[in-house]
């Protein structure tokens, strides 16, 4: 379904001129399990991992503030 949606959205987005919502490389991607470590870059750049909370408040925000979350415009940047 998510393939259906995102090849409609890609042929609206070239009428339109616009970005498509859903992008048909991003609907393929979401086919597969991906996963990462942290390690070599711990080990390597002593990179320490947060947690995912706040990293995802600080990325929904960036989406509201610039208009892509809700119907609001750009207020400032992050």
């Amino acid at each position: 379904m998510a393939i259906a949606a995102a090849h409609a959205s890609e042929l609206f987005s070239r009428v339109t001129g616009r970005e498509p919502q859903i992008p048909l490389e991003g609907a393929k991607m979401s086919r597969y399990r991906m996963f990462v470590a942290s390690d070599k870059a711990s080990r390597e750049l002593g990179y320490e991992p947060e947690p995912v909370e706040p990293a995802f408040v600080r990325a929904v925000r960036w989406y509201e503030e610039h208009g892509y979350v809700g119907g609001r415009t750009k207020t400032r940047a992050a």
